[in-house]
C-alpha cells in the first residue's frame, strides 16, 4: 500500500478479521515490544482491549476504497502498536506494527488478505514504513527503493536495486518516481 506506512497484522481475538487468519501473537515474539503514547508521532492513546501495559499506544484507520459494494462506505481497522523486529528479504530492523484487533465487516480487502505492508512516507502513518526502517537500518548493503511492476497477469515487487536483477522484469527505460507529498 503506497497510501500508508502501517503494517497492520491480526491479532489473536480479532473482531471482524478474515476466519482462518495466523495472528500476530506479541507474546509469542521475543522481540516485540509494546508502544507507549509518547514513543509516537501520529496517533492518540485509546484504551484497547489487548493492551499490553497502561498507557500503550493505539490506532484507527478508516478508508473508503474498501467495500466493494457501496464505494462511499467507510471501512476501519483499529487495534494497539507495537514494536518488533521486521524481516524484508535477507533484512531486518525494528519497526512499528498495528495490530488489528477490530475490523469492520465490510472490509473487503481483508476478506482475501490477512493485513497491510505500507510503502509511503512517514505522514501518511503512524510511525516510518517497515521499509523505511529496514532500509536505513541496512543502508550499506540496500538501496532505499522499491520497484514495482503491475499488469493484467500479476506483477512484481522488488526491495532494494540490483542493474542486474532488475534488468530481468523490463525492457527499456526505467521510470524511477520519488513517493512524496
Amino acid at each position: 500500500d503506497t497510501g500508508s506506512t502501517d503494517l497492520l497484522l491480526p491479532v489473536a481475538g480479532c473482531t471482524g478479521c478474515k476466519p482462518g487468519a495466523i495472528p500476530f501473537v506479541p507474546k509469542a515474539s521475543s522481540t516485540y515490544q509494546p508502544v507507549k503514547c509518547a514513543n509516537t508521532t501520529k496517533q492518540d492513546c485509546l484504551t484497547c482491549k489487548d493492551a499490553v501495559i497502561p498507557n500503550q499506544c493505539a490506532y484507527s484507520d478508516s478508508y473508503l476504497t474498501c467495500d466493494k459494494q457501496n464505494a462511499s462506505a467507510i471501512c476501519t481497522v483499529a487495534g494497539p502498536v507495537f514494536s518488533d523486529v521486521v524481516q524484508i528479504g535477507p533484512w531486518s530492523a525494528r519497526a512499528h506494527l498495528g495490530g488489528i484487533s477490530t475490523q469492520t465487516t465490510n472490509f473487503d480487502q481483508f476478506k482475501e488478505v490477512d493485513g497491510i505492508l505500507g510503502l509511503a512516507y512517514r505522514a501518511e502513518g503512524f510511525n516510518d514504513s517497515p521499509w523505511a526502517y529496514v532500509a536505513a537500518a541496512n543502508s550499506d548493503a540496500v538501496a532505499d527503493v522499491i520497484q514495482h511492476c503491475i499488469t493484467t497477469d500479476g506483477g512484481v515487487l522488488v526491495f532494494g536495486e540490483d542493474a542486474a536483477q532488475d534488468a530481468q522484469h523490463y525492457t527499456g527505460p526505467l521510470a524511477w518516481t520519488p513517493i512524496t507529498g
